[in-house]
This record gives C-alpha cells, structure tokens and sequence, in this order.
C-alpha cells in the first residue's frame, strides 16, 4: 500500500508530460501552419510585382508536394490544406464583416454566394480536364488556391489595399 502513492504519483505525472507533449506539438503544428500560410499570402500580395503565380503554388501545396499524386496520401493532404484555408477564410471573412460597412457586408454576403458557385462549378471542370491524372486532385488543388485568392483579398480588406466598394469601413 505504500508503494501504491508513488506509483500513482509517478503515473501522474507521466500523463501529464505527454498531455504537454500532444499540447505542444499541438500547438507547433499549428504555428507552422498559419507560418506557411503567411508566405503563401505574401507571395500573392506580391504576385506579378515580385513574384509569379508559379512561384506561389509552389508554395500553396509545398505540404503535399513528397506524396504521390492522386495517392491517397495525396489526396488527405489536399484536403486537410483545404480545410485549413477554409478555417482560415471564415475567420477572415469575420474579420472584414467587423470592419465593413452595412452596405459592404450586403455587398460581401453576396459576392461570397456567388463566389461559393463559381467555385464548384469552375473546380468541378478543372477536375474532369485533369482526370487523366486525377480529378480528385486537381478539384481540390483548384478549389483550395480559389479560397487562398480569396483569402488575400479579404485580407487586402482588412489591410487598406484593396480598393474594392465593399472594403468600405464603419469609421
């Protein structure tokens, strides 16, 4: 029985190291990703100044670029890389809706909606022309570069360089 409080004491602790350790490595993750983020961001702001569209989807899919494409390795990557620029879309979007105007936000809420169509519509076609190597993948390369460029316009938005009607803020 005396035995028994170290155990449990050590036990704890061990469960409290590698609860830090998961945390940690949690939260690395995730700071690499909004880091890549951020220069795939500063590579379209700066597109056709200093850089080229093939410079920046170098960079957009440099996470998935070891796996093989259309394996399914490929295609978990693609999608988690899609899923993380949609995170961060909405959360940018937010962001502009808090700065904007009623008018702008009318003007954005539709444009998104429209937006949101041509999306699919354009990424659906892009895939059935890249099945020979794999829709799949093209889709979800089309659809995720389609939400970074909206990702840097929003953020254009929010920056002061965009001149679009619906960056129009409050103040």
């Amino acid at each position: 029985m005396l035995l028994m409080k170290p155990i449990l004491l050590l036990i704890r602790s061990m469960m409290l190291v590698a609860i830090f350790t998961v945390a940690t490595q949690a939260a690395g993750a995730d700071a690499e990703v909004a880091a890549q983020q951020t220069m795939v961001l500063d590579c379209v702001a700066r597109m056709e100044v200093q850089t080229t569209w093939d410079q920046c989807r170098t960079l957009m899919f440099q996470p998935c670029q070891t796996d093989t494409v259309g394996s399914s390795e490929h295609l978990s990557c693609l999608t988690e890389l899609r899923q993380s620029w949609g995170a961060r879309m909405q959360s940018t979007f937010r962001a502009v809706l808090d700065r904007v105007s009623d008018d702008g936000k009318r003007s954005l809420d539709e444009l998104l909606a429209q937006w949101s169509g041509y999306v699919v519509q354009k990424c659906a076609d892009v895939g059935k022309a890249k099945a020979s190597i794999s829709e799949e993948a093209a889709r979800l390369g089309c659809e995720t570069s389609e939400t970074i460029g909206l990702v840097a316009e929003l953020d254009a938005c929010l920056d002061g360089r965009s001149t679009a009607p619906y960056c129009d803020s409050e103040s």
